[in-house]
């Protein structure tokens, strides 16, 4: 594993932001880090997730149970909601997932891979 401090992941997202790469790829990697959430999750991460107005984050699991979707919540921080309101408003191609290439496509692990290499 790699662990980074505060002004590393800083300077990371800072990075992948003026990179071209892809639209969805600068957010999720913010919600990434400033929440903690996993891959899985943010794939399958909807726009109604991100509940502006009491600011928190649903992250839909399956770590704890593998036959029903579990939920947990976690604090939205000023750049995560900065960054997603953004996105949801300039970049995001519409759809139901938050993080997409496509509308109503999900994110693989070989997509995102392939745009953040």
């Amino acid at each position: 594993g790699l662990f980074l401090d505060p002004k590393q992941v800083a300077e990371v997202l800072e990075h992948v932001r003026r990179r071209p790469n892809t639209k969805y790829l600068h957010p999720l990697l913010v919600t990434a880090a400033y929440t903690g959430a996993r891959r899985s999750e943010l794939f399958r991460a909807r726009v109604e997730d991100f509940d502006f107005e009491t600011k928190l984050v649903l992250l839909r699991e399956k770590k704890r149970s593998r036959d029903k979707e579990t939920f947990r919540t976690v604090d939205m921080t000023p750049k995560v909601e900065a960054v997603m309101q953004g996105y949801f408003a300039d970049g995001h191609p519409g759809g139901a997932f938050a993080f997409c290439a496509q509308r109503d496509l999900m994110l693989t692990d070989g997509q995102t891979w392939k745009a953040f290499r």
